[in-house]
C-alpha cells in the first residue's frame, strides 16, 4: 500500500498506544483486526455479517454504518480514527488538555463532580440527566451564571435572541446538549468512586480542582 492510499491502516504508534489505558487499547487493535478483515475481502458485505457475529461480546457498536464510520474515521485520522474518540479524550485528559471545542468552566466541572459524588451509588448517567433537566427547566447553571438562554446565545453569537423554547434534550443519544456536555465527555470528567473512597469530600474536590 502507498502512504497515501485511503485503503491503508494505519501504524500501530508505540507513543500513542502507551498513553492507551489496557481496555482502549484492546479495542483498537480489534478494530484494527476488524477493518483489515474488510480490506482483504472481496465480498465485504458477507465479510462484515462474519464480524458482527464473530466480536459480538467483544466490541459494542458493530452496526454496518458504524464500522464504515470507524474506517473512514481511520482514513482521515489515522490511530486517532482507530482508538475512538473516547479514548483519545482520556489521553488528552491525562495530558491536561481540553477535551471538549467548548472548554468547560472549572467551576462548572467542580460543581459536576460533587454531584456524581454525592449521588447515590456513584451512578454517572442519572446525574447527567439530572443536570440537563434543570437546564432545561431554566436554572441558572453554576460556572455558565446565566440559563440555557444565556449558554445558547454564547454558541450561537449571530443570533440576537434565544429560540422560544429549550432546543436541549435530556437524551444523552440526541447530540442536543451545549458544548462540551455530551454524555461521554462528562464522564471523563467525573471522578471515579477508587478515587475519592476514604477522603473527606471537601479534600477531594479541592485536589481535583487545582490538578486539573
Amino acid at each position: 500500500m502507498t502512504d497515501n492510499s485511503p485503503n491503508d491502516t494505519p501504524p500501530m504508534d508505540d507513543t500513542l498506544l502507551k498513553k492507551l489505558t489496557f481496555e482502549d487499547s484492546r479495542k483498537a487493535f480489534l478494530w484494527l483486526d476488524i477493518i483489515e478483515k474488510i480490506e482483504r475481502s472481496t465480498n465485504k458485505e458477507r465479510e462484515i455479517a462474519r464480524i458482527q457475529a464473530d466480536y459480538k461480546g467483544k466490541l459494542k457498536g458493530l452496526s454496518t454504518t458504524n464500522i464504515y464510520a470507524r474506517m473512514a474515521a481511520v482514513y482521515q485520522d489515522g490511530l486517532a480514527g482507530l482508538v475512538g474518540k473516547v479514548a483519545m479524550r482520556r489521553v488528552r485528559m491525562a495530558e491536561g488538555l481540553d477535551v471538549s471545542a467548548c472548554a468547560l468552566p472549572p467551576s462548572f466541572v467542580q460543581w459536576w463532580k460533587e454531584l456524581v459524588i454525592n449521588y447515590p451509588r456513584h451512578k454517572i448517567l442519572p446525574v447527567w440527566r439530572q443536570v440537563m433537566h434543570r437546564l432545561i427547566n431554566g436554572e441558572v447553571i453554576p460556572g455558565y451564571e446565566c440559563d440555557w438562554r444565556g449558554i445558547w446565545l454564547r454558541e450561537h453569537p449571530w443570533e440576537d435572541v434565544p429560540p422560544d423554547d429549550c432546543p436541549y434534550k435530556n437524551d444523552h443519544r440526541a447530540g442536543l446538549h451545549p458544548r462540551g456536555w455530551s454524555y461521554s465527555t462528562l464522564f471523563i470528567y467525573a471522578p471515579k468512586r477508587e478515587s475519592y473512597n476514604g477522603q473527606n469530600l471537601r479534600s477531594f474536590l479541592s485536589i481535583t480542582h487545582h490538578e486539573k
